[in-house]
């Protein structure tokens, strides 16, 4: 998430701050939500990070 262009970060447990940040909702571009959301959290891209790991691990030792 980027905070003011995909989501906003809010305190924990601040009820105010969440809810000027639900206020603020239609500030975010649902494009930009939907490009970030298929580019880093789709199965490609897990299975791209999973790659990258067990391939550090393995250049390690």
């Amino acid at each position: 998430m980027r905070d003011g262009q995909t989501g906003f970060l809010v305190e924990p447990d601040n009820v105010s701050e969440l809810a000027s940040a639900i206020n603020k909702i239609a500030q975010i571009d649902r494009l930009a939500c939907r490009q970030q959301a298929e580019t880093e959290y789709s199965l490609t891209a897990l299975g791209d990070r999973f790659e990258a790991w067990f391939n550090q691990i393995i250049d390690a030792k």
